[in-house]
């Protein structure tokens, strides 16, 4: 049998069960608060008062909500190949350390990692990607499982004068009929009732919960507001991402090279954001050029031909591209988040690319990943444009090189009738320079074509420019760029199709370009003398089919969406305020019941008193919260006619009251 280790003497009031069960837990510990000594000959750590009032049970909970929220914070940062374990030893460390740091008290350990974990958000956070209101799921399950967390950990118990051991008393025999059966009086009177002393304890504990709660709130509220402005304001430096997904290369995936762009396929236009651009200018982002044409198929006549860039990532500009010499420089930070990319988005005209990667250029300045990048790979770019106007344009007169005119006037398989309604739409609108050619077909397509993603697949083996012009009269991006390519060299305008994305959404929190699947797109590039490439985008002037509000873009979340997840966080906080202070309140209990029944067991004077006191619901006669033990069994006595009773009760309050002999 244990050792008793009696409570201090020299208190002037009553001492109940819970009361006795809260001073035992502080003498076992050796310490008020905080650690206790190592044990002699061991090499695990003794552990702390809030480590041992947990349990086990609490405290491997708490080691899942905080690896579960650990993983979630750094969830934001992108790693490269194998870097996927790295992460994953980050969160068991973190469970390691709830659960072998037993010499440090478990709340400062959550604390800690709480703390990290919110840093981590607020730097790297989903909410920083431009993924909007979707990434926000991540921040609202990273509060809850960290909240519940610090709910889980126990209050830190106030600092007591160990009691001083005393001679053992004898034990009187116990003469309550069944001493076997207790209820514990913690759960019967509450912690504010017979737990003398406690209701102090217990306010700080709801006040614990309240401020661990207010806290997640406001760690969330900060993520939400200035994780999108702080995280994508800093630089980013280049990764290679995660590693790539090699089942996601093909046709279907718009970052993947395709030296060919075959017309009878339907590309993947879906919402799911596939990178976030910086850039201080609004550009097409480019992954390929195209300049034979078949009848069906695009192909790019410089195949497989490519070149490692020069030192410091320099891209050796092509001849025909004249903005790449004399443009105006601007710089794009490139993020992506598609989990296949090796045929990477610049702006045009690409000077040089900072990147970690290995990278290939062709002649015409695409880049080319020969080892493809994953999720969260970034690189920046440097690119030239040369700002024209309109007029600029209208005002080119100038011979055409041999050597632009050699590639990108020689003709392409068409029909007759497509021939021959390029040179009825120029000669109608009396057009003889480039540019007005050009607006000439843009308008005529405009009135007579209409823009559908659901447009049909031209049949097989024919011409597709000729059936989307005459017979569907329905298309996308790539049979709009594609008809007009096509009928602008046989007016003699040098063209050919570039292939990229559109622009995409401007994230106003972020200042980045969201762009997604559904903005992959195909526009017409016409050569200038003196000026080199410029973009054309015929399927802007052409309306849509059918209800316009089946395509129409996403407006951009920015803070009002944010505001929209911040009441939400504030509708859970209201919630979760009171659950985790019962849950809080529920543990305080379920520790004090199991302490009580440990000293139920070591001391005879707490047994005799549960006996006492159950006897006295039994018989109608309950403790009241000032009574002391003796006055309490002298009613019992006389309410069951037992007077041994009273015995009892004065051997308990003189064990514990009655100052020890000289």
């Amino acid at each position: 049998m244990a050792e008793r280790v009696d409570v201090d003497r020299s208190r002037s009031g009553p001492t109940t069960v819970a009361g006795a069960a809260v001073e035992s837990g502080r003498v076992a510990s050796g310490t008020g608060s905080g650690s206790g000594p190592e044990r002699r000959g061991s090499l695990w750590p003794t552990a702390t008062e809030d480590r041992r009032r947990a349990g086990t049970g609490v405290t491997v909970a708490v080691a899942v909500l905080i690896g579960l929220s650990f993983r979630l914070a750094i969830g934001g940062l992108e790693v490269g190949e194998g870097g996927e374990l790295v992460v994953w030893a980050a969160v068991a460390t973190a469970v390691l350390a709830v659960v072998v740091l037993r010499s440090i008290p478990l709340r400062w350990v959550v604390r800690s990692y709480a703390l990290v974990g919110g840093g981590l958000l607020l730097r790297f956070g989903v909410m920083g990607t431009g993924s909007g209101v979707a990434g926000a799921s991540d921040v609202l399950w990273w509060s809850l499982c960290t909240a519940a967390a610090l709910a889980l950990c126990p209050s830190p118990l106030p600092r007591t004068r160990p009691p001083q051991p005393r001679p053992r008393t004898p034990q009187p025999r116990s003469v309550v009929r069944d001493p076997g059966e207790h209820l514990d009086l913690a759960l019967q009177n509450g912690l504010g009732g017979q737990i003398r002393g406690s209701g102090g304890q217990n306010r700080g504990a709801g006040a614990l919960v309240r401020g661990a709660v207010a806290a997640t709130v406001a760690v969330v509220a900060v993520v939400l507001l200035a994780g999108p402005w702080a995280g994508d304001r800093a630089p980013v430096a280049p990764s290679n991402g995660s590693t790539p997904d090699p089942f996601d290369r093909g046709p279907q995936n718009s970052l993947s090279v395709q030296e060919q762009l075959d017309m009878t396929r339907r590309p993947r236009l879906s919402d799911a954001v596939v990178m976030t651009v910086r850039s201080d200018i609004i550009s097409f982002w480019r992954t390929a050029t195209y300049d034979d044409w078949d009848g069906s198929t695009w192909t790019n006549t410089d195949g497989g031909s490519y070149r490692v860039l020069g030192p410091g990532g320099l891209v050796a500009p092509a001849p025909d591209d004249l903005a790449a010499r004399r443009g105006d420089e601007s710089t794009q930070e490139f993020r992506l988040e598609s989990r296949f990319a090796n045929s990477l988005p610049i702006a045009p005209s690409a000077v040089q690319v900072d990147s970690d990667a290995r990278l290939l250029q062709r002649p015409d300045g695409s880049i080319v990943a020969p080892d493809a990048m994953g999720r969260g790979a970034a690189y920046s770019v440097t690119s030239m444009q040369v700002r024209v106007t309109a007029n600029q344009l209208a005002s080119v007169d100038a011979p055409i090189p041999d050597e632009v005119a050699d590639r990108y006037l020689t003709p392409v398989p068409t029909t007759r009738r497509v021939r021959t309604l390029a040179e009825r739409v120029v000669t109608d609108a009396g057009a003889t320079t480039e540019y007005a050619k050009v607006q000439a077909l843009e308008d005529w397509m405009g009135q007579n074509l209409k823009y559908s993603l659901d447009a049909p697949l031209a049949p097989q083996g024919v011409d597709v420019v000729d059936d989307f012009l005459f017979e569907s009269k329905v298309g996308w991006c790539e049979q709009i760029a594609s008809s007009l390519v096509v009928m602008l060299r046989e007016v003699g305008v040098p063209a050919r199709l570039a292939t990229g994305f559109a622009p995409g959404e401007l994230d106003r929190s972020s200042g980045r370009f969201v762009v997604r699947e559904r903005d992959a797109h195909a526009w017409a590039e016409v050569w200038f003398p003196d000026v080199g490439w410029v973009p054309f985008d015929p399927t802007a002037r052409v309306p849509l089919a059918g209800d316009a509000a089946s395509s129409a873009r996403e407006l951009p979340i920015g803070f009002a969406g944010l505001a929209v997840v911040l009441l939400f966080v504030g509708a859970v906080a209201v919630l979760a305020g009171p659950l985790a202070q019962r849950l809080h309140a529920w543990r305080e209990r379920r520790a004090l019941r199991r302490a009580a029944n440990r000293l139920a067991a070591e001391r005879w004077d707490v047994r005799v008193e549960r006996e006492l006191e159950e006897l006295g619901r039994e018989v109608g006669r309950p403790r009241a919260p000032h009574e002391t033990v003796s006055a309490h069994a002298r009613d019992l006595a006389t309410v069951t006619g037992r007077p041994e009773l009273a015995e009892q009760g004065r051997a308990v309050d003189d064990h514990r009251y009655r100052p020890p002999p000289l």
